[in-house]
């Protein structure tokens, strides 16, 4: 058993190894070549005192178009140094995104003045920004705003059409995407598309929640199965174990808020399909959800729809006819409610354990049972009954493969949310596992759900509004699948580090790729800046550049569109420079917050370890998106030029960890030939155009 010690403690150091870089950078519209190096995994030593290298990172990738962090990889190859084309290098982990590639669209992008379209939610207070992203000017006869409308969508360049398309549920489209406006489009094909972009959206934010939770107490979670596993019903545990549960009911109870706001957007797709010939249930459902004094509920939403209609308006139902058996959205909602029904359950076990204070099994067991159906959980294949008597074959397995502990479709509640908005898993760490005398400290493992439930119920819903197509009723004619105007663009990135406890930050100064104490040509990044040009200062000045510069914003967000953190540029401090008509001026981004008193705004500048975008779980990966637009409501006439673009120029973001990390020396890399020396091959991009 010493051994078996021994070899499952090996894991834990055979993951120390990774590749050596302080910062990353993510570079739009200049065109550079970098290539980076990884680090081979230190060899099994035993009987020698040996001490094993290792080093802290911070790395980035481009996301993929399906938001899909689990299929990055990192390995020799993933250079542009290799051969590889630069728009393959950018989804591979490394410490340089570089978007000058054409292929990007980037270059067709004019940032047109609009309104960032955010809400608060209703569950976490946090200002979330909408599927649509910006709200649009809609002009009156006389060419005056006649308001502002919530029709824009995001789309991604087909390189090959020289096309932007649309994302879908299946294929959100995630990367480079741009933020406008489709010709053609009726208020219900705006509705049918915004209706099946929030079904897909409310499904990941329900399994990020939930996965969240599982981050946050599968830990406790998963000691508590192996514990059961290994020490039966004599088994003890801890009033912080016990709680760890209650925290993980609570977690799940917020996962259900998005699922309850799926069900009614999937309600307001199916009224603006073709299932129907008029827009009256549309009209009515539509205007529940955008209630502020009734907030809207999934049962409010489908008494409306399954209400009858006379005299153009809806008399709701009394009740949701939970016996349509058959009916996606009843199918949906009749699970949606199964499952909230478990959550109160697990939670009044809960309640009722922790006020006797009693930690053993047979007192925790009902907690758990009502979280996790305990006989229906296997780990690494065998049930949590028949661990104990395979012991062996487990540690053969989890040497091989680690530990993975499955829940699969009727093993409880966290079960049935994958069942309702798909598969999630969370990276755990089983602690101090003690068996036969032997002590295992840390052992990585992985706790995830297995569905049999195909498709999952919200997808099934989407899947059947698309069969219908929207509503052709009103049409207000065009292509409706043509991308027209395009007003701003997001770029969306994967984080990841092997460090704990850290936060993302965005760096604003200067400062090396890879080295903390050096100036490397090969590496050096640019910080966190944007630098436009005007060709004719005598139609369109330096002055005029710095106001209509102080008026672009950009917004950090996470996967669930939850603002994270603002930023802007210091134009105040900004450098210009003027050579015959042509004018340059470059101002570095910051991170910021607006407090106001007495209807007076201050704005107040973050740097350094303030100027923090999230916090980061070691070794997950996490997206963070960038939005930049042009804040419509600082734009006057004076800060534009009688030209269809004002100015044009290029965005550099840099990113850090407030973490210490110490980077490992490689003289091939320090060494790197710069400048001309290197046949310096960085070439500039057209830019994007404001």
């Amino acid at each position: 058993m010493n051994n078996r010690k021994k070899q499952l403690n090996s894991i834990k150091k055979k993951m120390m190894a990774a590749t050596s870089m302080l910062l990353v950078a993510s570079i739009m519209m200049v065109s550079s070549t970098y290539a980076w190096f990884t680090l081979s995994t230190a060899p099994e030593v035993t009987g020698i005192s040996t001490t094993v290298g290792a080093n802290g990172n911070l790395e980035i990738a481009l996301a993929n178009p399906l938001g899909d962090p689990s299929t990055v990889t990192s390995g020799v190859g993933d250079s542009t140094a290799s051969g590889k084309v630069v728009t393959a290098s950018n989804l591979t982990w490394g410490n340089l995104v570089d978007l000058g590639d054409a292929s990007y669209g980037l270059k067709d992008i004019v940032l047109q003045p609009a309104a960032l379209s955010a809400e608060e939610d209703a569950f976490t207070h946090a200002m979330v920004v909408k599927s649509n992203i910006l709200s649009t000017p809609e002009y009156g006869a006389d060419g005056r705003v006649s308001a502002l409308v919530d029709k824009s969508t995001t789309a991604s360049f087909d390189a090959l059409t020289g096309k932007w398309v649309t994302g879908t549920t299946e294929n959100p489209g995630y990367g480079v995407r741009a933020v406008g406006l489709l010709s053609g489009q009726s208020e219900t094909t705006v509705a049918f598309r915004e209706a099946r972009a929030q079904l897909s959206q409310q499904a990941q934010s329900a399994k990020n929640s939930a996965s969240a939770a599982l981050v946050a107490n599968g830990d406790t979670l998963g000691n508590v199965i192996i514990k059961k596993a290994l020490d039966g019903d004599a088994a003890s545990f801890t009033e912080e174990e016990l709680d760890a549960l209650g925290e993980m009911i609570g977690g799940l109870e917020h996962t259900m808020t998005y699922i309850d706001k799926a069900i009614q957007y999937g309600a307001l797709g199916r009224a603006a399909s073709a299932e129907f010939t008029d827009t009256v249930k549309y009209e009515a459902i539509k205007a529940a959800i955008a209630s502020t004094e009734t907030p809207a509920t999934a049962e409010s939403i489908l008494k409306i729809f399954y209400g009858t209609v006379a005299n153009d308006a809806v008399t709701p139902a009394a009740s949701v006819p939970t016996d349509k058996t058959g009916d996606v959205l009843i199918d949906t909602y009749n699970k949606y409610l199964a499952t909230v029904a478990a959550i109160d359950v697990a939670n009044g076990k809960y309640e009722t354990a922790s006020e006797a204070g009693n930690y053993s099994w047979e007192a925790i067991s009902p907690v758990l049972n009502a979280l996790v159906v305990y006989n229906n959980v296997t780990v690494n294949g065998l049930t949590v009954d028949d661990v104990k008597a395979n012991i062996s074959a487990l540690v053969n397995s989890a040497l091989k493969g680690g530990i993975k502990v499955t829940m699969p479709t009727g093993s409880g509640v966290i079960a049935d949310v994958a069942d309702l908005a798909g598969d999630y898993s969370a990276g755990i760490t089983l602690r101090n596992i003690e068996y036969a005398g032997a002590t295992v400290e840390e052992l990585p493992a992985t706790m995830n759900t297995a569905s049999t439930v195909d498709p999952e119920h919200i997808e099934k819903v989407s899947q059947f509004i698309l069969s219908k197509g929207a509503m052709t009723s009103g049409t207000e004619g065009g292509d409706t699948s043509t991308f027209t105007d395009a007003y701003a663009y997001i770029i969306d990135l994967f984080f990841r580090t092997n460090v704990a406890g850290s936060n993302l930050l965005l760096q604003t100064e200067a400062v090396d790729r890879v080295y903390s104490d050096q100036t490397e040509g090969a590496t050096q990044g640019k910080g966190s800046s944007m630098i436009f040009t005007t060709e004719n200062t005598e139609a369109f000045s330096v002055p005029q550049m710095k106001q209509l510069m102080n008026c672009i914003k950009l917004v950090f967000v996470d996967e669930d569109n939850a603002i994270l953190a603002k930023g802007m540029l210091d134009v105040a401090s900004a450098t210009d420079t003027v050579e015959g008509t042509t004018g340059t001026v470059e101002a570095k981004i910051n991170l910021y917050t607006e407090t106001t008193v007495d209807n007076v705004t201050t704005v107040t500048k973050l740097e350094g370890t303030d100027a923090k975008l999230a916090a980061l779980t070691q070794n997950e990966a996490k997206m963070v998106s960038v939005i930049v637009y042009l804040d419509g409501a600082n734009v006057d006439n004076s800060m534009v030029a009688n030209a269809a673009t004002s100015m044009t120029g290029m965005l550099n973001l840099q990113f850090a960890s407030d973490a210490q990390l110490v980077p490992m020396e490689n003289s091939q890399i320090r060494d790197l030939p710069t400048g001309e020396e290197a046949g310096d091959n960085t070439t500039e991009g057209e830019g994007a155009g404001a």
